[in-house]
């Protein structure tokens, strides 16, 4: 098997499929991922229990044209620094906004670039959040932040963060969690729905024996069991990554099952995101431990659905873009 195949099938390997219709040549082109190849290498360093994941890898082209965005970084690396920090809407003066619980105000004082990730997930404030939109805050910027309650039983800052005085004056969030599950993210990006969202919560949580009196999803951190096993994919694939050229994204397969996959617009950026991206994954390998092995029919058959996706513009295209460049594209399996 060759190590490495390119998002192209083998059986559409002609840029173009001709069929006569009359006396009109009808031409429809194939999609395909310019740039990024699959390494489909049998690696058993990949692979833990019912988790595999494949590495993206972009060519040198794809990278130089993405330099850019390696200077980017991401949340959980942005609220370690203390020019950075993100507050509840509200304090500012808008009390009246009955829209501020799906809003949170960020303040970026650094002088980077900070990506927030559709996922990411947030503690404190009045209510855990997950951020529900891809975006970009700019060096020396405040923007507002969309974002969904991941803690239904909360509307309070937490006593634990009370003896913060500054952070209290503006109800600070004190913490990052991680990129949520993939079945949280992919009914945040899917439903917009704050009650879909509470349910997806519960449904995790409650798989996982972790229920607790606030409804939070970072109440897994409850469940003994779901953290013992987390840490231990979380250690098998502690670096596994770093030493392999231009890797801009994975895709996570559970056992039979294609979980999703995330790609990014240039490897430094993937490195900083992959260590809470992993939890995502990997919380979804814990909750439904799948079993079987992806068939390469299977895989073949996701892939060039993955392929439609990257290829779709305009008001179908859902990757995301800042400064004229795709930073982020997710695409999750049905």
């Amino acid at each position: 098997m060759k190590s490495k195949h390119i998002l192209l099938f083998s059986l559409l390997a002609l840029a173009a499929c001709k069929t006569e219709t009359g006396d009109q040549n009808q031409t429809t082109s194939q999609p395909q991922m310019s740039g990024i190849q699959i390494d489909r290498t049998d690696n058993p360093e990949w692979r833990h229990e019912n988790l595999r994941l494949y590495p993206l890898v972009a060519d040198a082209a794809f990278v130089a044209g993405h330099a850019a965005a390696g200077n980017y970084i991401g949340l959980k690396d942005a609220m370690a620094m203390p020019k950075f920090r993100i507050v509840e809407k509200k304090p500012f003066g808008r009390f009246g906004d009955s829209g501020a619980v799906n809003v949170l105000t960020v303040e970026n004082r650094t002088n980077f670039p900070v990506f927030l990730m559709s996922g990411d997930v947030v503690k404190g404030g009045n209510q855990d959040r997950i951020i529900a939109e891809d975006m970009v805050v700019p060096p020396v910027a405040i923007a507002d932040a969309p974002v969904f309650c991941v803690e239904q039983g909360r509307w309070q800052y937490r006593e634990e963060d009370a003896g913060d005085a500054a952070a209290k004056k503006v109800y600070a969030f004190k913490g990052y969690y991680n990129v949520a599950s993939g079945d949280l993210r992919r009914t945040v990006k899917e439903t917009q729905n704050q009650n879909e969202v509470w349910a997806k919560v519960g449904d995790i949580t409650s798989a996982n024996d972790a229920t607790n009196g606030t409804s939070a999803y970072t109440g897994l951190e409850g469940s003994e069991a779901f953290v013992a096993a987390r840490g231990q994919y979380l250690r098998y694939f502690e670096g596994k990554f770093g030493q392999l050229e231009n890797v801009v994204g994975v895709i996570a397969v559970n056992g039979d099952n294609i979980i999703g996959a995330d790609v990014f617009a240039h490897p430094d950026l993937f490195q900083k995101q992959f260590p809470a991206l992993l939890h995502s994954y990997v919380t979804d390998a814990v909750t439904h431990k799948n079993t079987g092995t992806l068939s390469e029919s299977k895989l073949d058959g996701w892939f060039y659905g993955f392929e439609q996706a990257w290829m779709k513009k305009g008001a179908s295209d859902t990757k995301f873009y800042d400064q004229g460049m795709m930073i982020h594209f997710s695409h999750f399996s049905r």
